[in-house]
């Protein structure tokens, strides 16, 4: 994890790679990866990848466009793999 303060004041905590072209691997045992957006109380899950692929979002409307399409906005809530 790293702090990043900019000039622009829109820093923020988060995960970075430092080295151009790296990316970053998360791994869990057989388990889910869950994000929150609720200051730290990890109640109010936001987005939930599934140990299986699935990805579930608590949003009503997703906005998603795969590479090279143009932007779509489907009423549901999972998305498929």
């Amino acid at each position: 994890m790293q702090r990043v303060e900019r000039a622009d004041g829109r820093g923020g905590a988060g995960l970075y790679s430092q080295v151009p072209g790296n990316w970053i691997r998360m791994v869990t045992n057989n388990a889910p990866f869950v994000f929150f957006s609720d200051n730290g109380t990890g109640t109010n899950a936001i987005a939930r990848l599934e140990a299986n692929g699935s990805l579930w979002l608590a949003a009503t409307t997703v906005s998603w466009a795969p590479t090279g399409a143009s932007t779509s906005t489907r009423p549901s809530a999972r998305c498929a793999r």
